[in-house]
């Protein structure tokens, strides 16, 4: 090497560690938390969806998978991380066995958890164009679900080829990042592209949600509705089976039909008799109301149901990328000039912490926006 590199390679060494006792610290309060926080609600929402019946909807299927997802993250990724952040600052080597464990459940959680972000917005969008085919939804989310944790599987193992250019990899296999340059082929290679791509398809899907929503915003959700007084215990078929006779009995004269009702129709009939003229038989004793929908209002009222739970998963798909955005930036940025900058390098690192908080926000954001999580 020539003089001049060795100083450069010196100077880069010394400022890099200043920066990494800082960079321990706050990383280590970080994955702290988020291990605990992530084993505890993920565990809940599984536990608490396993135990009520009426919360096991496709819907909630794919909110227990990005449970599932986030509790291997808290469970493997985050303890191994957090020891590699620690010990690696030391530079110890905790074996390519255990670096390869943090590496794989690393990229083996997060792609599972962005891949279930996408299918729930397919679902939500799937769910609001075609609000009734529930069998249908059924199988698409078993299907779904494999397809996330299988898609999953093949990425971290081609993510095997770049794993040892990460900042993660590199301190858990007690290699100080003293070069000034520095490329994380898995991030640049993998993880943007595949980040970039289901990132469009959640914007995709979720244009598409906003289109149909704002198409049955202006409509008058009680249009063509009717409302018939009916006998408490009846069914909604008998409803519609009485419906033309009401109403051709409602359309002639009281005095002729001989029907008394209580309130305003009564007195209406009563008016409408003559005088000394008696009712032919006793006002019928009907009581409550069941409101007949045409099948457009049915449908309106269903997706405007579905458009809310749109709405509510919209916040965890906001919150992952919230907490993704600053790792792929960074990642971006260390592949130019930037990546000689040693404070850039420890942003890096603390930026694949952040991704982990994740695990630990979900659950507090399905009790959160979610009144059936909310009350369990």
């Amino acid at each position: 090497f020539s003089p001049r590199a060795n100083t450069s390679s010196t100077d880069f060494s010394e400022g890099y560690t200043n920066y990494n006792l800082v960079s321990v610290v706050a990383n280590c309060v970080v994955l702290g938390c988020t291990f605990l926080a992530g084993i505890a609600g993920n565990t809940w929402v599984c536990w608490i969806v396993y135990r009520k019946k009426f919360l096991r909807t496709s819907n909630n299927a794919l909110l227990v998978n990005l449970a599932v997802s986030d509790l291997l993250k808290s469970l493997v990724d985050t303890p191994l991380l957090l020891v590699t952040v620690v010990l690696g600052y030391k530079r110890h080597n905790l074996g390519r066995a255990l670096c390869d464990l943090q590496f794989c459940a690393y990229s083996l959680g997060n792609c599972a958890q962005l891949f279930t972000l996408v299918t729930i917005s397919v679902e939500r969008y799937q769910a609001i164009a075609h609000p009734f085919e529930n069998k249908k939804r059924k199988k698409r989310v078993q299907l779904w679900v494999l397809f996330s944790w299988a898609l999953g599987l093949i990425i971290s193992i081609l993510g095997f080829i770049f794993a040892k250019t990460t900042p993660a990899y590199l301190r858990c296999r007690g290699r100080a990042i003293s070069t000034p340059i520095h490329s994380n082929d898995f991030g640049v290679f993998i993880l943007v592209p595949v980040w970039l791509a289901c990132l469009a398809l959640i914007i995709t899907y979720y244009s598409r949600i906003f289109v149909v929503v704002r198409q049955h915003t202006n409509k008058i959700f009680d249009k063509g509705t009717t409302t018939l007084p009916a006998a408490p215990g009846s069914d909604h078929q008998g409803v519609k089976s009485r419906k033309g006779q009401l109403s051709g009995a409602l359309s002639a004269p009281a005095a002729d039909q001989g029907l008394s009702f209580k309130g305003a129709d009564s007195t209406a009939a009563a008016s409408a008799q003559p005088a000394g003229e008696s009712s032919l038989a006793p006002p019928p004793e009907l009581a409550g109301g069941v409101c007949v929908l045409n099948p457009a209002n049915r449908e309106r009222a269903k997706k405007r149901l579905e458009s809310k739970l749109a709405k509510r998963s919209g916040y965890i798909i906001l919150t992952f990328l919230a907490f993704w955005m600053p790792l792929i930036i960074v990642t971006l940025l260390s592949e130019g000039w930037l990546g000689t900058n040693p404070l850039l390098l420890e942003v890096e690192t603390f930026a694949i912490t952040m991704t982990c908080v994740t695990a630990a926000i979900n659950p507090i954001i399905y009790a959160v926006v979610n009144p059936q999580f909310q009350s369990e």
